[in-house]
């Protein structure tokens, strides 16, 4: 696995790890009650997915200790740490680990309970490891909870919720370059991204208690990795009709947003009970008022974001946001001012918060009219966009605002099915970027491969992908990489 050869490829390193963070953050969270037989228990779960822990924690003390108990202590831990993402609060509940294993052992549970519990530690600690860079130490949690899940699947082969750990791990680990494929043997793992997603069908399937939980990490999967996205929110809307609260309605918004629409996002968010005490709808909200050229409202967002979020995560990229909000509404020197900021704010881990870094530090400002097109485009506002693009005077724009002028076009017009005109604009894009380490040309040879591939034009297809191949070191990187290997492998 990519993480046990760090120095040889860093960059297949960060791949793995920005995908299995994102795969936990997207898919730890069930959304039907598991074995919960009491109604502490299912008060204690609505807890959860509605974001009050400290309930959440006080139900649960007071509940029967079963399996499900145990179950939700773990997941509430685990949603606790990827949330507030902060550091010291990690290290202080590591420990947390061996004590739940410890105690799940002790039980008089079923073998077929026990092993479930125990690969779900270790594969939620491990990713939970992997979130705070101990990323040796994740990998023997990821191999060992592969091995908890393999046996269990193996003795029991008719207890579907093993099915939900071991279609999971599957799907990720299925997802890890094939160059590395032979890391995996040696330490007896296997990835399959097919087999994953059978499993975790046939949880949804026939597992009753677990089908929404799957039906989430399954949504996701197609959102995020695959580019499904109108499966990925059809899957969603169906989890959220049958159990709607505030961890639910936020990755429905998420996908709502991947998918252009945020104005739909906007009134999933609008509408979602308890949303103020959540301050990730207020970084949404800055977002899709971003998109619609609401600056003034943006930034209140914004700053709402700020300064109730838990933790260090989009802190940077919303102080980055803040500062774009002034340089839109013409106010450069404030934006410069902010944009200085931005440096002393927050962590830079993902890849929004690596990216609002790296424009920080260069301080080069696209043409303004590019920002609008580009976050209009992606909300979905395409009258807004074409509005925009057809007043940019392209004689005004520097060589990099002209291929950028050509990537937001391509967009815009593959967005709006009129595909010719896109893939003039990716080409035109990937003839312009020359060696500079823009994200534009690489992305442009991506969409043109999932053209291709939509136009049955498979060769075509894979020489766009092996135009991709050859650009090294821009930002969103992994996602695009990991991206164009999922296409890549669905041709093969």
């Amino acid at each position: 696995m990519a993480i046990t050869v760090k120095s040889k490829n860093n960059r297949a390193n960060q791949q793995i790890r920005l995908f299995l963070c994102a795969l936990f953050l997207y898919g730890a969270f069930p959304i039907h009650a598991q074995f919960y037989g009491t109604e502490p228990l299912d008060q204690a779960y609505d807890y959860l997915l509605n974001y009050r822990l400290d309930s959440c924690k006080s139900k649960l003390q007071k509940s029967p200790k079963n399996p499900s108990n145990y179950y939700l202590q773990l997941l509430s831990t685990s949603v606790n740490l990827v949330i507030a993402d902060d550091e010291v609060h990690f290290k202080s509940l590591k420990k947390m680990e061996a004590e739940f294993l410890s105690a799940v052992e002790a039980e008089k549970f079923s073998e077929a309970e026990k092993g479930f519990l125990k690969a779900e530690a270790r594969l939620q600690w491990g990713l939970i490891k992997l979130k705070y860079g101990e990323e040796f130490s994740a990998f023997w949690n990821i191999k060992q909870a592969f091995s908890l899940a393999k046996t269990t699947s193996e003795t029991f082969p008719g207890y579907l919720p093993i099915s939900k750990t071991f279609g999971l791990l599957h799907a990720m680990l299925g997802l890890v370059p094939e160059k590395y494929s032979w890391v995996l043997s040696i330490f007896g793992m296997q990835g399959d991204l097919e087999k994953g997603m059978a499993e975790l069908q046939k949880v949804i399937q026939y597992e009753r208690d677990f089908s929404l939980e799957a039906q989430i990490i399954v949504s996701m999967i197609h959102g995020y990795l695959l580019g499904d996205h109108d499966i990925s929110v059809t899957e969603m809307q169906s989890v959220c009709s049958v159990r709607e609260s505030v961890l639910t309605n936020y990755l429905y918004s998420l996908l709502l947003m991947k998918n252009s629409n945020s104005s739909m996002a906007m009134e999933v968010i609008s509408n979602t009970e308890g949303k103020d005490h959540f301050p990730f709808f207020s970084y949404l909200t800055g977002e899709i008022l971003l998109q619609q050229g609401r600056y003034t409202e943006a930034i209140s967002a914004y700053d709402d974001f700020k300064n109730t979020a838990d933790g260090q995560s989009l802190l940077k990229d919303a102080a980055y946001k803040t500062a774009l909000c002034y340089y839109l509404s013409g106010d450069k020197p404030t934006s410069l001012n902010l944009m200085s900021k931005v440096l002393e704010t927050g962590v830079a881990k993902n890849e929004a918060d690596k990216y609002a870094q790296s424009e920080a530090i260069l301080k080069d400002q696209s043409h303004p009219e590019l920002y609008k097109l580009r976050f209009a485009t992606d909300g979905g506002y395409f009258d807004l966009a074409k509005k925009i693009l057809v007043g940019i005077d392209q004689l005004q724009l520097t060589s990099k605002d002209l291929c950028e002028y050509h990537y937001r076009a391509g967009r815009l017009y593959h967005k709006t099915h009129r595909l010719p005109a896109a893939k003039e604009n990716y080409e035109k894009t990937i003839s312009s970027q020359n060696n500079n380490a823009w994200y534009f040309a690489p992305n442009a040879a991506l969409q043109l491969a999932i053209i291709f591939i939509s136009e049955q034009k498979i060769e075509d297809a894979k020489v766009a992908l092996k135009q991709l191949d050859a650009y090294r070191g821009y930002p969103y990187e992994s996602s695009i990489r990991q991206h164009a290997k999922s296409l890549r492998d669905s041709l093969d």
